[in-house]
């Protein structure tokens, strides 16, 4: 009985801990000494897993780019959009994956999972520029991409764990900054391949060696002082059911529709729009490489621009600004018809509808303890950030395929690239909804922002 009762006891403070860690985000930021980390190491820093963000924007730009390469290699014509769905759903599930390698980090540290995804990364994108079928094309991709959604998550992690609480916001602006020149830099060497023999699988090729190059530099990284302080508080794992029902699961809530509400429209948006300038705009390669490569670099100051401002005035504040003007350039880009009045349009899309990536990050990351962060942001992120991802490109696919439009010819909207782009804009409407029921994390210690709401 006596012993019984002990282990009574001793399950019952393993249960008591493990509830307060979920909702006090353990240890206190006192036993941290946060921002310990010198400018040096943190410049260092941010040029490691810059490279991150810019492969997740890099590969993203590939599927968008290659989509008219694609249906002509593998046989899809170019009025069956509806065709070009499936293979962008199938890659963009390799995001699901990334779930639970990304929660991984929580058990293993951020270091190892940053090393090891980069070169899982590496080797399924080599293994794309050998794809022989459709089928194997997806099936590489759907790969790569699980590893390099959990490397880029890895990243915003370690940066927000890492960086002092004054200049979290404005780092996370850099950090994903550098993901939108992925575009532009895939625009450039798209233009110069694709008359080669090996056309746009040279884009995969070329990926590689810096790849390679930056899995070697990365060993130079350490250990995370939160995550290093939380493995030797000897913190309970959280399983993922917990984290989902949990006391932070309303926070979890908010911040996964945010995910993916944004990304239905950015996607939906982003994916479409080389093959909308070409075939209904009936701009010129050249033309649409150079608004990408003229317009894209300077929209990209939004990230920057963004990551001051919400440490300045504000998470909620900025990005609440930055929806509503994303949405409105966003659908202005996709309804103009010159290329000389897309390139404003386009700027703006990309400074503001873009430049919210880091406010997101920012909140995302902050709103919940480091022993859960990974597995919540993880969720968050690749579950229904890329459902978003998915669906927004998908639905725009569908409503603008001839053959769906003809079944509903009531809807004059349906069968117009534009303009199903333009409807699936609106989803950022709800995620400036779900932003505002979110607590405003600028200015507070990790600890502190998780503890919030």
């Amino acid at each position: 009985m006596g012993q019984a009762a002990a282990d009574q006891g001793e399950d019952q403070g393993q249960a008591a801990a493990k509830t307060s860690n979920l909702s006090k985000g353990a240890p206190q930021a006192s036993q941290l000494e946060t921002g310990q980390r010198d400018a040096k190491y943190l410049r260092l820093l941010l040029v490691l897993l810059g490279t991150a963000t810019f492969f997740e924007g890099y590969d993203a730009a590939i599927s968008a780019v290659v989509l008219r390469d694609l249906a002509e290699t593998f046989g899809v014509s170019m009025g069956e959009t509806g065709k070009l769905t499936g293979p962008i759903a199938a890659v963009g599930m390799g995001a699901f994956g990334a779930l639970f390698v990304t929660a991984a980090g929580d058990r293993l540290g951020r270091r190892p999972m940053l090393i090891s995804t980069t070169l899982l990364y590496a080797l399924f994108t080599g293994l794309t520029a050998t794809s022989a079928s459709l089928g194997q094309f997806v099936v590489y991709q759907f790969l790569a991409r699980t590893f390099l959604i959990a490397e880029y998550a890895t990243a915003v992690t370690i940066v927000a764990e890492e960086f002092p609480k004054d200049r979290r916001g404005r780092a996370l602006g850099a950090l994903t900054a550098i993901g939108a020149f992925g575009l532009p830099v895939v625009a450039v060497l798209h233009l110069a391949v694709s008359d080669t023999r090996l056309g746009w699988r040279w884009l995969y090729i070329i990926g590689l060696i810096p790849l390679l190059i930056v899995a070697a530099m990365r060993t130079r990284l350490k250990e995370t002082v939160r995550w290093q302080a939380t493995r030797d508080e000897g913190l309970l794992r959280v399983p993922l059911r917990s984290v989902l029902t949990g006391v932070h699961r309303r926070k979890l809530f908010y911040v996964s529709a945010l995910f993916f509400l944004t990304h239905f429209a950015l996607l939906g948006a982003s994916t479409w729009w080389p093959l909308y300038a070409s075939t209904q705009r009936g701009f010129s390669q050249g033309t649409i490489t150079l608004l990408l490569v003229t317009a894209y670099p300077i929209g990209v100051s939004g990230y920057f621009i963004a990551g001051r401002l919400q440490d300045a005035f504000g998470r909620k504040r900025t990005g609440s600004v930055f929806l509503v003007l994303g949405l409105v350039f966003g659908i202005a880009t996709f309804q103009v018809t010159t290329p000389t009045v897309m390139f404003f349009t386009l700027v703006f899309a990309v400074f503001f509808g873009l430049g919210v990536n880091p406010v997101i990050s920012a909140i995302s990351s902050e709103l919940f303890p480091t022993d859960i962060r990974a597995t919540a942001v993880a969720t968050a992120r690749s579950a229904f950030g890329t459902s978003g991802a998915i669906l927004g490109p998908v639905a725009v696919g569908i409503m603008a395929d001839l053959s769906f439009a003809a079944r509903f010819p009531q809807i004059p909207t349906l069968g117009n690239l534009g303009h199903s782009v333009s409807i699936a804009a609106i989803a950022y409407l709800p995620a400036l909804f779900a932003l505002t029921r979110l607590p405003e994390t600028a200015g507070l210690e990790l600890e502190e922002a998780a503890a919030a709401g």
